[in-house]
């Protein structure tokens, strides 16, 4: 919903590569070839930023650490999705010596609940990087507590709070710029903890982003549980690497969350005839990732993307009808989500009464699945 990056240089030097034949012949008669690959090789070692930058985070109160992984390898996770466990982590990968050698990537996704705001924080070191391309980058993407399903919900009652919040730009612009005040604070702390190691570093605009959902996100719709069989946001430890397009992102990684399509698809609908997110700036994108339309375009607009064949004109592919959630047959079947394959607690499918029953509520996450989103694993 919310989504801004801080961009930090660190000292490094040309990537050469190595001179073919015909450029050592030149060599002898004192041509000399330009040997530049087009990449950057960081000259400072990967642990020396990681316990600056964690320092850093500490300073900011943003400790609750999800997982940390080096070289595409899982090197921590946090299983319980325990809050604090930031100095845990980083006393575990010391002991382990997990960052003392030439790292070529490290990952690490870090979780912070402040001021009704769930911000997912992700710290993006890389050692080779396109010339003139920052080697630490770090993330934010973040979403409104009050948009998150609660246990008892109706369609109805769900709409309702998700139309009212929609409509009060006030609340909205408040919250945009206690998003934008953490990501100038991290760019200041983090530029002062890493000190000389800084060559240069930028902030991005924050920016309102929503997907607009798609056949898969709308065949999904018909999973969905209410009263007291709703769903909770799932916690998995394990982050998704298979994500494409607008699901390549933190909250699609670690939670698994199906009503947040759902919540998508309303507010969009509000802004689509002119009530919703007045006066902000937002861009609505597709399941692929580019953007649809924006607040210079957006009336008129179809809240949700895709062709459905067999639809009469002006026949809505999903309508509340009765309290109940209702998504027109002619919207194709793409089968359970894969974010509930794998899950112990569950059957497969979103589960309902009978699902939950003799479920373990221990332990938050399940570790492993191929997929943790709402839109099936390729987005849509």
């Amino acid at each position: 919903m919310f989504y801004a990056s801080i961009h930090i240089d660190l000292p490094s030097e040309d990537l050469l590569r190595r001179r073919t034949a015909l450029e050592w012949l030149a060599g002898l008669i004192g041509r000399e070839p330009d040997l530049r690959s087009g990449e950057e090789i960081s000259t400072v070692t990967g642990l020396s930023v990681f316990k600056r930058s964690t320092d850093a985070l500490e300073q900011l109160g943003i400790t609750d650490v999800l997982s940390v992984i080096v070289d595409r390898k899982a090197a921590y996770v946090d299983t319980d999705e325990n809050s604090g466990d930031l100095g845990t982590a980083v006393a575990e990968l010391e002991a382990r010596r997990v960052l003392d050698q030439a790292i070529e990537s490290m990952d690490m996704v870090l979780s912070h609940r402040a001021e009704g705001l769930h911000t997912l924080i992700g710290l993006h070191l890389r050692r080779r990087v396109p010339a003139n391309s920052p080697e630490l980058e770090i993330t934010f993407a973040a979403r409104l507590d009050a948009m998150q399903v609660q246990r008892g919900d109706s369609p109805v009652t769900y709409a309702e709070r998700l139309r009212t919040l929609a409509n009060d730009a006030a609340l909205l612009t408040a919250a945009r710029d206690r998003f934008a005040a953490l990501t100038r604070s991290a760019q200041a702390t983090l530029v002062e903890q890493l000190g000389e190691l800084v060559v240069s570093s930028s902030t991005s605009q924050a920016k309102l982003r929503l997907i607009r959902p798609g056949p898969r996100a709308l065949d999904h719709f018909r999973r969905l549980t209410w009263g007291a069989a709703v769903r909770m946001p799932k916690y998995r430890p394990v982050p998704i690497g298979n994500r494409r397009g607008a699901y390549d992102e933190p909250f699609y990684q670690h939670y698994f969350d199906p009503y947040f399509d759902f919540a998508a698809w309303i507010t969009i609908a509000e802004i689509v005839v002119g009530t919703g997110w007045r006066t902000l700036k937002f861009t609505i994108v597709d399941a692929d990732g580019l953007p649809a339309f924006g607040p210079d375009d957006a009336l008129g607009q179809a809240a949700i993307a895709g062709e459905y064949a067999g639809l009469a004109h002006g026949v809505a592919p999903v309508a509340i009808v009765n309290d109940e959630l209702v998504v027109d047959p002619a919207v194709p079947e793409s089968g359970a989500d894969p974010g509930e394959i794998a899950d112990p607690r569950v059957v497969p499918g979103f589960g309902g009464a009978a699902s939950w029953a003799g479920a373990s509520t221990a332990g938050s996450g399940d570790v492993g699945g191929a997929c943790g989103s709402s839109c099936g694993g390729c987005g849509g």
